[in-house]
């Protein structure tokens, strides 16, 4: 007998394919971030090291 699409199998499968699809969307916000950044600041040549991802955000979204 096949499967039927009813239960919460195909409900977590959707939630899991959208937190996977939200990550993979934080990861290259985050990692354009860091490219962009010495590009702004031509002070900054290296790119950030040492700051967690929110300090990073933090630090560029502060007036």
């Amino acid at each position: 007998m096949p499967k039927t699409a009813d239960g919460p199998a195909p409900d977590m499968r959707v939630l899991r394919l959208a937190k996977e699809s939200a990550l993979k969307a934080l990861a290259q916000a985050l990692n354009q971030l860091k490219s962009v950044l010495p590009t702004v600041d031509p002070d900054r040549r290296e790119p950030p090291t040492g700051l967690s991802n929110p300090a990073l955000v933090a630090t560029c979204a502060a007036p």
